[in-house]
C-alpha cells in the first residue's frame, strides 16, 4: 500500500492501493491514512492527531459492533480507492448479506434504532478551507436511524381516535391510553417513555407540563433518517470536540420529519442543560442529527461514539416492569459512591432475519450475567455496612477507657 502523498490547498486523492483487509486492520490503516491528510492540511496543525482520533473512535463502533453480536458473520474490509472529493474511504461488507439492525438501550431514551446494509462505506471528505476551522466530515453510505416501527402506529392511532390533532391533544391522548394501547409489556417507546419521566430524580424537580409536551410531540414525530456524513470539528480546552450528522428523510415523511426538527431545536435551545444532567445520550443524539438545521453545538463527540458502540452486557430488572425489558441493565457499572467503574456502549446487534434477539449476554470482560454483577453489588454493600459497623465499635472500644477516666476525675457531687 502506498504511502500518503503530501496534499495542499486543492488536494487530490492520494494513490490507494484497494486492499482486502479485516475490519480492525482497516480500521488502523484508515485512522493513519486520516491523520496523514489531516496533519497535511493548511491550518489543521497540531489538531490534526485529536481530530482524526475522534473520526476513527467513531467508524470503529459503528463496523465493529455487529459481529460482536452475530459471530457467524464473516465481515471484511477494502481500504482505499476514494471517490471524487475524497481523500481516503474503507468498506465494509458481511458474509453472508446481511442487514443488521441495532436497538438502543431503553434508558438511552432515544426513539430510533440503528440500521447497516449489507455494505457500507465511510470516506474522509477533501478537508479543504475546513480544515482550517478545525473541522473534518467523514462521508457514509448504507448506514441510518430508523425510527422505532410503532410510532407510525402510534400516528396511525391519534388519527383514528382525534382526526386532526395538535400537542395538547396528542398528549392528552397518550397519557389516557397509553397503558391499554401500548402496555409497557410489549411498548418499547412507553418503556422509553416512562424510563425518563418516570425518574425518581425527576419527581424532586417541578417540570412544567409543556417541556412533556414538547418532548412527546417530539417522539411522535420521529422519522427514518438516512446519514449521509459526519462532521466534526474540535472544540477549544474548554468545551468538547463536537460532531453533526448530514441526514435526510423520504419526501414522504418530509412535514413529519421538519416538525420533529422543531421540536429538537426547541429542547437543545431551552432544556439542553436539564437534558445533559438527566438523558446525556437522548440530547447528544438530537444534537447530532438536529442542531445543524437548529443552529445549535453539536454532539459531545465521546457521547455519540459511547452511544453507537455495542453493548457487553444487558438484562432486564428483577421486578417492575422493567422485567419486561431485555436492555435495563445496559448501563455503566458504578460502585457504592455511583462512581463509573466500567463504561459500556448502548447498542444490541441484531441480524434482520432473526425473530428473537440475543438474551442477556455475558460481561466480555468478566463472564457474569447481569444478575450476578446484582449479587456482586448486593454483597460489595452488606460488606460496606459491616465495615462502617466495625469502625464504630472499635471507636467505642478505644473512648471507652478515656470515658471513665473522666468520670473517675469529676468532683463528687454532696
Amino acid at each position: 500500500m502506498s504511502c500518503m502523498s503530501c496534499i495542499c490547498t486543492n488536494q487530490a486523492a492520494p494513490e490507494i492501493d484497494v486492499a482486502t483487509l479485516s475490519v480492525s486492520e482497516a480500521v488502523k490503516a484508515f485512522h493513519a491514512q486520516t491523520k496523514a491528510v489531516l496533519e497535511t492540511t493548511p491550518g489543521m496543525g497540531s489538531r490534526a492527531s485529536a481530530l482524526a482520533l475522534h473520526i476513527s473512535t467513531l467508524l470503529k463502533a459503528i463496523v465493529m459492533g455487529p459481529s460482536t453480536h452475530n459471530t457467524q458473520v464473516r465481515p471484511r474490509a477494502e481500504l482505499g480507492a476514494p471517490g471524487t472529493g475524497e481523500t481516503v474511504s474503507i468498506s465494509v461488507y458481511w458474509q453472508p448479506a446481511t442487514i443488521f439492525t441495532a436497538e438502543i438501550a431503553t434508558r438511552s431514551r432515544i426513539s430510533h434504532q440503528v440500521r447497516l446494509l449489507p455494505e457500507v462505506r465511510f470516506a474522509l471528505e477533501n478537508p479543504g478551507k475546513l480544515g482550517r476551522e478545525g473541522k473534518a466530515v467523514l462521508r457514509a453510505e448504507g448506514f441510518s436511524f430508523p425510527a422505532l416501527p410503532e410510532i407510525a402506529r402510534l400516528r396511525r392511532k391519534l388519527k383514528d381516535a382525534l382526526g386532526e390533532y395538535d400537542e395538547e391533544s396528542a398528549f392528552a391522548w397518550w397519557c389516557k391510553h397509553k397503558d391499554t394501547e401500548f402496555p409497557l409489556k410489549t411498548s418499547k417507546f412507553h418503556r422509553i417513555w416512562e424510563s425518563l419521566w418516570g425518574m425518581k430524580s425527576l419527581q424532586t424537580i417541578p417540570v412544567p407540563t409543556s417541556n412533556k409536551i414538547n418532548a412527546f410531540w417530539a417522539y411522535l414525530h420521529s422519522v427514518n433518517l438516512e446519514v449521509h456524513a459526519f462532521e466534526f470539528e474540535l472544540g477549544d480546552d474548554s468545551t468538547p470536540a463536537v460532531v453533526q450528522a448530514r441526514v435526510s428523510y423520504s419526501s414522504q415523511e418530509a412535514e413529519m420529519g421538519r416538525i420533529c426538527e422543531g421540536a429538537g431545536g426547541r429542547s437543545l435551545v431551552n432544556d439542553r442543560t436539564l437534558g445533559e444532567k438527566f438523558a446525556a445520550s437522548a440530547v447528544n443524539f438530537c444534537a447530532l442529527v438536529h442542531s445543524q438545521r437548529a443552529g445549535a453545538p453539536g454532539a459531545n463527540c465521546e457521547v455519540i461514539a459511547k452511544l453507537l458502540s455495542s453493548a457487553q452486557w444487558w438484562g432486564p430488572a428483577k421486578s417492575g416492569w422493567q422485567r419486561w425489558d431485555e436492555t435495563w441493565q445496559c448501563t455503566d457499572k458504578t460502585n457504592l459512591l455511583g462512581q463509573v467503574t466500567a463504561k459500556q456502549g448502548r447498542l444490541i446487534w441484531r441480524m434482520d432475519t432473526q425473530t428473537a434477539g440475543p438474551r442477556a449476554c455475558c460481561s466480555l470482560q468478566s463472564g457474569k450475567r447481569p444478575d450476578e454483577h446484582s449479587s456482586v453489588s448486593s454483597t460489595a454493600f452488606y460488606l460496606f455496612v459491616l465495615i462502617i459497623i466495625a469502625q464504630i465499635v472499635m471507636m467505642l472500644w478505644f473512648l471507652y477507657p478515656l470515658g471513665i477516666q473522666y468520670w473517675l476525675q469529676l468532683p463528687r457531687l454532696h
